[in-house]
C-alpha cells in the first residue's frame, strides 16, 4: 500500500502546488476587492488588482482544464510503467 501511494506522491506534486497557488491568490484576491468588487461606480480601478485578477483567472482556468488532464496522463503514464 505505501509503496503504491509512493509512486503517485511525484505525480500529484506537481498539480498539489499549483491547487495551494491557486487557494492562495483566490484568497489574497478576495481579501483585496473585499465587498465592493473589482471595479465600483464610485472607486477607482486598482492597476495591481486587476493583474492579480488577471493571474488568478488564468490559473482557475489551468486548475479547471489543464490540471485534470494532467493528471489523468501522469496517472496513467505511472500505471502503464509498471509491470
Amino acid at each position: 500500500m505505501s509503496s503504491v501511494l509512493r509512486s503517485y506522491a511525484p505525480v500529484l506534486r506537481t498539480p498539489a502546488i499549483v491547487m495551494v497557488c491557486y487557494l492562495l491568490l483566490h484568497t489574497l484576491f478576495g481579501s483585496l476587492s473585499e465587498d465592493g468588487g473589482l471595479v465600483t461606480p464610485e472607486g477607482s480601478v486598482s492597476i495591481g488588482i486587476v493583474i492579480l485578477g488577471l493571474l488568478l483567472l488564468g490559473l482557475r482556468l489551468a486548475v479547471v482544464f489543464v490540471l485534470p488532464a494532467h493528471i489523468a496522463y501522469r496517472i496513467v503514464r505511472t500505471l502503464l510503467s509498471h509491470p
